[in-house]
C-alpha cells in the first residue's frame, strides 16, 4: 500500500498487509489469522472501512480505518464465524447469507458493500447496520436464495446442480469474478427488492 498517488513508476511501497513483511509470500501468512491472506482479489473502500475479499480463505476482511502499519490486522470478517476457520462456505455444501466461497470482485455503493461470491455464482450485498463479525447478507442477485447454488454455464447449468438443464438466463450467474464498477453497484442497490427482498429485521 502507498500512503498516497505514487509520484513515479517503481516507487516502493509504505507498507504491506497480508505478510510480516516485504520479503515474504507465505499463504496466510503460514496460519490464518485476521491479519493473513490467500489469493487476495478485490478491494475498495466502504465508508471508511477497507474491504478486502481474500478469496482464497473464503471471506472478505473489514478495517475500520485504512492501515497504517504493515499486516495490521483486520477488525473482522464476513462468510466465516472465526479467523483459523476458512474452508468454503463455513465447511458446509451448500452456502448461506453468511457464507462465501472464492470472492473475487467487490465494491461500495453507499451503505452497502457487493461482492461477487463466485464459485457460489451470485453476488451478495451487506448493508453498514450489519457490518459486524460474520455477518449475514442482506440481499442477493444470481440466486433463488441464500441456500441456492445454481451454477450455469455458457448455455445449461451444470449437470447435477438444482437446475440441471435449464437454460442460463437473466436471474442466474454463473461464476461472477469481474471487478464491480461503482455504478454496477449503485444499479444493484437501487434494484435489489425486485431480485430479492431483504429479509424483515426483529429488533
Amino acid at each position: 500500500m502507498w500512503h498516497g498517488v505514487p509520484a513515479m513508476n517503481g516507487c516502493p511501497a509504505d507498507l504491506v498487509l497480508g505478510q510480516r513483511d516485504f520479503g515474504l509470500r507465505d499463504e496466510s501468512g503460514g496460519v490464518p489469522a485476521l491479519s493473513s491472506m490467500r489469493w487476495p482479489h478485490g478491494v475498495t473502500l466502504w465508508g471508511e472501512r477497507l474491504s478486502v475479499t481474500d478469496a482464497g480463505n473464503n471471506r472478505i476482511m473489514l478495517w475500520d480505518a485504512v492501515p497504517i502499519r504493515d499486516n495490521q490486522a483486520c477488525e473482522r470478517l464476513l462468510g466465516q464465524r472465526v479467523p483459523a476457520l476458512v474452508d468454503h462456505n463455513q465447511s458446509l455444501y451448500w452456502p448461506s447469507d453468511a457464507t462465501l466461497r472464492m470472492p473475487y470482485g467487490i465494491a461500495a455503493a453507499g451503505d452497502w458493500l457487493l461482492a461477487a461470491d463466485t464459485a457460489n455464482s451470485r453476488l451478495l450485498a451487506w448493508h453498514a447496520d450489519d457490518a459486524g463479525q460474520g455477518a449475514k447478507g442482506r440481499a442477493l442477485i444470481g440466486q433463488a436464495g441464500f441456500a441456492t447454488p445454481r451454477a450455469t454455464t455458457a448455455g445449461r447449468c451444470r449437470a447435477g446442480t438444482a437446475c440441471a438443464g435449464r437454460m442460463a438466463s437473466r436471474c442466474r450467474l454463473g461464476w461472477p469474478r469481474s471487478r464491480i464498477p461503482a455504478t454496477t453497484a449503485c444499479c444493484y442497490v437501487g434494484l435489489r427488492r425486485s431480485w430479492r427482498r431483504e429479509r424483515p429485521r426483529h429488533h
